[in-house]
């Protein structure tokens, strides 16, 4: 039982280091990402008319260059913008202004279902994973987790000679 029960973990394990590394992006055959670029940077490209078209995210403007830079990786980018109503003002306006196509994009989840999951479900579903490793172990093998106190004896071979009472009586 032991051994299914390591087997769960490391795979447990495994799957969880395979979810960090596909939500970093940072597999070989997923390329390279490119830094984020500043604010500033991202209203130039836009006023040079080097963007094609973007989307605007909650905190983040993704967009594709028409023409790569040089020191770019892929045709692809991230801004981060910032947290105030009129830099997105200005950003609306530049776009509209040199003819960028833009749309807003919704997160898949609120803030608060993202909340609640992390701070409620997935801390929950820990434990229920443990209560069930544990009383799968201890409901196996005939109930064998509670009876340690009854350990029978049993005899190894057959070869040793059996000693009854009538050959030990009245031997002082």
């Amino acid at each position: 039982m032991a051994n299914r029960t390591t087997k769960l973990l490391i795979s447990a394990a495994m799957l969880a280091v395979l979810l960090f590394v596909l939500q970093r992006g940072s597999l070989p055959f997923m390329g390279q990402a490119d830094r984020a670029i500043s604010y500033p940077r991202l209203m130039e490209l836009i006023k040079t008319h080097n963007v094609r078209k973007g989307e605007i995210a909650k905190e983040a403007f993704k967009g594709d260059y028409i023409v790569k830079p040089a020191t770019a990786q892929s045709e692809t980018f991230t801004a981060n913008l910032p947290n105030s109503q009129e830099s997105l003002r200005d950003l609306e306006q530049a776009l509209l202004a040199n003819h960028v196509p833009f749309e807003y994009t919704r997160p898949p989840l609120s803030e608060f279902a993202t909340g609640i999951i992390f701070s409620v479900m997935l801390p929950l579903a820990f434990f229920g994973f443990l209560w069930f490793i544990f009383v799968r172990q201890a409901q196996s093998g005939g109930n064998q987790a509670m009876s340690f106190g009854r350990a029978r004896a049993k005899r190894l071979s057959d070869s040793v000679p059996k000693v009854t009472f009538d050959d030990v009586a009245g031997v002082d």
